[in-house]
């Protein structure tokens, strides 16, 4: 005889033969019972990610690359949250600073796949915080388009 949670009990006493499951032994409700969440703080493998540049890459002098850094510095000085992430939560801070720091290094990559890659990366070191949401995609991504894509 299966083993037969007491929730399941009560529950197919309630409604019945709507709970059992016929295809299954132990009954869908008892199965989705019986599944075990991971742990919450387990270590995620992120999937190999890869970009390929949308056009042929234009030649970048250092003086673009400057200004852009410039750039860069002087919107993360104006403004609290350029990336637009969750400003209430502890550590924003930090996590603004360091996004920001990695988007001038990104600056200095020798292709658009190559920076958005390594934003990638730092994106998702600060998830919890929102910087891998869309709103920091679009802002990341206006600056290493134009910089590697826009007029000289």
């Amino acid at each position: 005889m299966v083993k037969t949670s007491p929730l399941v009990r009560i529950l197919s006493g309630a409604l019945g033969d709507f709970i059992t499951d016929r295809m299954t032994p132990k009954g869908a409700l008892d199965e989705l019972m019986d599944m075990k969440r991971p742990p919450k703080n387990e270590n995620i493998d992120i999937p190999e990610f890869k970009i390929e540049n949308p056009a042929p890459p234009i030649p970048v002098s250092g003086r673009k690359r400057l200004i852009y850094k410039n750039a860069v510095d002087d919107i993360m000085k104006r403004e609290d949250n350029p990336f637009q992430a969750f400003d209430e939560e502890d550590g924003f801070d930090f996590a603004n600073r360091k996004m920001g720091e990695a988007l001038k290094q990104a600056l200095d990559m020798e292709d658009y796949a190559t920076a958005k890659k390594y934003m990638f990366e730092n994106q998702v070191r600060f998830e919890d915080l929102g910087f891998a949401d869309t709103e920091a995609d679009q802002f990341i991504d206006s600056v290493l388009e134009e910089l590697y894509y826009g007029e000289e």
